[in-house]
């Protein structure tokens, strides 16, 4: 029985990882490999942050998710891949290390925050980007309220100025979530707070929203600005510190900088080694094949879209790959031909507070149902992922 390993979950791994299980049922053994306990539906994290989601809610464990899709789990992280044996080198949380063979694998490792050699940035900022981040991040925003509420004069207005940097999806989004917690949950006792805090979405390029119609970018802009979030575009850091922010023409002071400011691929090690950009992201070829028996996916793999350009990394298109992945799998072991792959957005969701875009490729329209389409489209989502 071939035995296809899958080195990564989220939402390419463990997509392709139920639909190989269904569709190989009784010829191939499905492995998946992770290295965290759960998989984590990372739209929802922004819910989490506001305080509208329970992390269970949002998540699932990756035992459970694999007794019901048909396949194997095992908790670890792929650390190298010895191309010429077939062999994984895996990571066991307890640091114990362990060989899987595989008969075709499956590259998804994800990505991790990047900071592009800005002083200071990975130590003195916040990431957002797992289950742990959000009950952190709860953590120190009631600590900041707690010492706002005997602190005085400027350090009481530090405190309570909260500032995100990345002017994307991600960071608009969780502004506004960071805004929502500490207005309706941090503050409950002390309501009066509300009223002093301020919060500074900082973004690097002219416009926010890169990739998005030229519409959207500016209804984002003026629906922060009507819901009294400061922004600032075309502003780069050289240098972060503890609660303060230095670029070319000014220094911003607060009481927390949240880092949403873009990601960079996990590292795994081939050899023999597979061809990768200057960015060391892994370059799949159209069939997101990355060598003999390895495909690839996700995050930390380059994918082409139709216009010749890398396709966006998103949720959406990490489950276009997933599906094209799971196909050309399939027909590899068939020895059929396999099919190029050009993921496309089909459309987008962001939400800015109390109302959102639904931005499609005929139109975009800002509407309160954002809000409820959203919830009910992503909770269709998360059955798709885990059957849940």
């Amino acid at each position: 029985m071939k035995r296809i390993v899958i080195a990564g979950g989220g939402f390419v791994g463990l997509r392709v990882a139920r639909l190989l299980a269904k569709r190989l049922a009784g010829s191939a053994h499905v492995i998946l490999i992770d290295r965290q306990e759960r998989f984590v539906f990372s739209p929802w994290l922004v819910d989490g942050l506001a305080g509208e989601m329970e992390s269970d809610q949002y998540s699932e464990p990756y035992e459970t998710a694999a007794k019901r899709g048909g396949f194997a789990f095992i908790r670890a992280e792929v650390k190298a891949i010895d191309r010429h044996a077939k062999v994984a080198d895996v990571t066991k949380p307890d640091g114990s290390h362990e060989a899987v063979g595989y008969d075709v694998l499956v590259v998804c490792p994800g990505a991790r925050p990047a900071y592009y050699g800005i002083e200071g940035a990975e130590q003195a900022t916040r990431p957002f980007k797992t289950m742990a981040h959000v009950t952190e991040l709860h953590e120190q925003l009631r600590e900041l309220i707690h010492q706002a509420r005997t602190a005085t004069g400027e350090e009481r207005k530090k405190l309570l100025h909260l500032m995100v940097i990345g002017g994307g999806p991600t960071g608009i989004e969780t502004v506004f979530a960071m805004k929502t917690y500490l207005e309706c949950h941090a503050c409950s006792e002390a309501p009066a707070l509300a009223k002093e805090l301020r919060f500074t979405l900082i973004e690097g390029s002219p416009n926010l929203l890169n990739g998005f119609r030229p519409s959207i970018s500016a209804g984002a802009l003026r629906e922060l600005e009507r819901q009294g979030i400061e922004v600032k575009t075309s502003m780069r850091a050289k240098s972060i510190s503890q609660g303060r922010i230095t670029t070319e023409s000014e220094t911003l002071s607060g009481g927390l900088i949240l880092w949403c400011g873009g990601v960079q691929p996990n590292d795994v090690s081939f050899t023999p080694d597979v061809s990768r950009d200057p960015k060391n992201t892994l370059k799949a070829d159209q069939a997101l094949g990355l060598g003999q028996d390895i495909f690839g996916g996700g995050d930390a793999v380059i994918c082409l879209g139709a216009n010749g350009k890398p396709a966006a990394r998103t949720a959406q298109i990490a489950m276009l790959e997933a599906e094209a992945l799971a196909a050309n799998v399939v027909r590899y072991l068939k020895g059929q031909p396999l099919k190029p792959c050009y993921p496309a957005l089909k459309g987008s969701l962001i939400t800015l507070g109390d109302t959102g875009f639904i931005d499609t490729p005929w139109f975009a329209i800002k509407t309160k149902l954002t809000i409820p389409f959203r919830r009910w489209f992503y909770r269709f989502r998360f059955f798709q992922m885990t059957g849940r």
